[in-house]
Parts: structure tokens; sequence; C-alpha cells
């Protein structure tokens, strides 16, 4: 659609593929901390999204039509959230964290494929359960005074939460806009620049998001944080 602007396809594809890139210092301070089934889905979610906007820029089929790159992408995106917002739990239980991030990745599966292109009621109940608590956690952490709620307060890098916060609310705000766009009153173009920079803001964000906690199931990562 970009094209029909004059935008070059060269230009197009290195800014919807270039800002996916943005995820990967997330990816590689996860891997650091070795978070295996996180950085699976890190890895997935980079693949298919890079894959999408490849097959959606040069309009063809790279392995899988570009509409099952765009299905695998949202799945492993909403995926990598939930993961997200566990970590931000602080949980020290293993098997916790791991019943978590396995019924994450099915449920959102299915709930992809239950709720298809039309709406996505099934997996906003989802995305709103996994991220109310840790929410709710960042919010208590900040206040001057406690909310009436009893919350374990965890050491979260305060420094860092404002510009995690930040990139979050402006990609969101962009999403948001976008979806709303009328294109009859103007170009594509301005759209589909708009969710490049929501992209790249996501990334940003996410890499702040993982580093305001430390990994509470693995002494040597808390001691280093403290």
């Amino acid at each position: 659609m970009i094209r029909h602007y004059g935008i070059p396809k060269v230009f197009d594809f290195i800014i919807s593929v270039g800002t996916e890139l943005s995820f990967l210092p997330s990816l590689k301070l996860i891997y650091s901390r070795r978070r295996h089934f996180e950085c699976f889905i890190g890895v997935f979610h980079l693949l298919s999204s890079v894959m999408f906007s490849s097959c959606k820029t040069l309009m063809r089929p790279i392995v899988l039509q570009s509409i099952q790159w765009h299905l695998l992408s949202d799945v492993m995106t909403e995926t990598y959230l939930c993961l997200l917002c566990i970590h931000l739990l602080g949980l020290k239980n293993e098997d916790k964290m791991m019943a978590l991030r396995y019924f994450a990745f099915a449920s959102l599966f299915i709930a992809k494929l239950a709720d298809g292109w039309d709406n996505m009621r099934m997996q906003t109940l989802i995305l709103v359960a996994y991220s109310c608590m840790p929410v709710l956690h960042i919010i208590d952490s900040l206040a001057k005074h406690r909310l009436p709620i009893k919350l374990k307060r965890l050491p979260y890098n305060k420094v860092a939460i404002k510009p995690a916060a930040g990139c979050i609310v402006a990609g969101v705000t962009i999403f948001i806009f976008c979806g709303r766009y009328d294109s009859k009153k103007g170009p594509i173009v301005l759209c589909e620049m708009l969710l490049s920079l929501a992209h790249l803001l996501f990334g940003i964000g996410s890499f702040f998001l993982w580093k305001i906690l430390p990994c509470f199931d693995k002494s040597e990562e808390l001691a280093m944080f403290k």
C-alpha cells in the first residue's frame, strides 16, 4: 500500500523490517538470564514479525503466506507480553512460572483461532488477566501511600519504569490512532510510518520492562541487582 504513494520498495522494506530489530536488546538480556522459554518465544516472535513484514512489503510468500506469518506474529507477540508480565510478578517458584508460561502460550494460540480477524475478545481477556497484577505492583511501588490491597513490594528499578511506561503508552496510543484512522482523509503511508514507530517504541519499552526487576528464582542475579 505504501508504494502507491511513491515510497520505494527498498525503503519500505528497511523501515518495516528494521524497526522489528528493536527487540534484539531484550533478547540479549533474556538470553543472558538463561530464560530458555522466553528466549524461544522472543526469537519466534522476531522471526515471524520480520517474515510477515517481508512478505507484505515484497508482496510474495516466503515459505508461508503473509496472513499465516501474521497469525504467528500476533500469537508470539501476545505470548511475549504475557511472559513479560510473569517476570514482573517476581515469582520464586519455578513450577508456578512454567505453568503460567505454558498456559499463556497455549491459551493465546487457541484464543487467536477462536477470535479470528474480526475481534480480540478472548485474547484481550487473557492479556488483561496476566497484566493486571504486575500493573498493580508497579503502581503500588511508585505510590507514596500503599494501595488498599495486600501486595508484596518488589524492588523495581524506578529509574527504568519511566522510559518503559512512556514508550508503551506512546506505542499503544499510536496503535489506537491507526486502528481508527480513516484512509480517505489522508495517505495510508502516514499510518504505516506510525506503526513502524510503534514497533520501535515497543522494542525499547520491553527492554526497560525486562530490566526493572531481577530474576527472583536466580539468587546470583538477585544479589547483583541489590
